[in-house]
């Protein structure tokens, strides 16, 4: 079984202002300001100038980048509370991928210069953005090798594992995955065509171990869905 970056009921380990003392969270949280982005906007392109970085409010963003021949890969959805951005102003580079709002989202924006002065006042803020690219980079590791090593249907059950422990709420003994995800997407995460994606879901549904809802999908049976991966 793959080893996820958050809990069920835990604080995302993608939400670095969370991990900070309540005074320096509170003093960060005052330097943000809030920005509406329509569903479809572009938040930030491929390789324009990092000038923020961003906390989600409401809504939701996806990140992507395409390939040279124009295959558009899925990189992550980032919920309520995950923050996003912060690479390009560390490194001092410009913008790795695209990141747009997969519907009406509201974000809290803090600048690049609000960002590195409180970083260079509070250490606190580094180790917090530490610990948030080491799950960054597990995550990425977990990819890297589920695309190279693994069979579609092992590296599905692992990708909704992972998003049913980010994101997921349980209901009963169910696990409710509440994203509006197509099969195309999935299949933009995964590296496989949106047909491959359907039989494969379709395989988990007839044993009774997944079960799509009007705005989700269902994990009926975590327990088979883990012996997968």
């Amino acid at each position: 079984m793959q080893q996820a970056p958050t809990t069920l009921n835990g604080e995302s380990s993608l939400n670095w202002i969370a991990q900070l003392p309540p005074a320096v969270e509170a003093e960060v949280r005052a330097a943000m300001k809030l920005k509406v982005f329509p569903a479809g906007e572009a938040i930030y392109r491929y390789q324009e100038e990092a000038d923020a970085t961003y906390q989600v409010q409401s809504g939701s963003v996806q990140t992507s980048n395409v390939t040279a021949e124009g295959k558009e890969i899925l990189l992550h959805i980032m919920q309520i509370g995950e923050c996003f951005g912060e690479i390009g102003l560390i490194e001092g580079s410009r913008r790795a991928h695209t990141a747009a709002a997969r519907e009406d989202t509201e974000l809290a924006v803090l600048s690049k210069a609000d960002f590195n002065a409180l970083r260079r006042r509070h250490w606190e803020i580094n180790e917090a953005l530490l610990k948030m690219q080491c799950t960054r980079l597990r995550m990425v590791f977990m990819f890297i090798e589920d695309s190279a090593l693994r069979p579609l249907r092992q590296r599905l059950a692992r990708r909704l594992v992972l998003m049913a422990t980010m994101m997921g709420s349980k209901q009963g003994e169910q696990i409710i995955i509440k994203l509006a995800l197509s099969q195309e997407e999935l299949g933009k995460m995964l590296g496989a065509s949106r047909q491959s994606v359907n039989k494969e879901l379709s395989y988990l549904e007839k044993h009774n171990i997944v079960a799509k809802t009007r705005d989700g999908i269902a994990i009926v049976d975590p327990a088979a869905l883990n012996a997968l991966t």
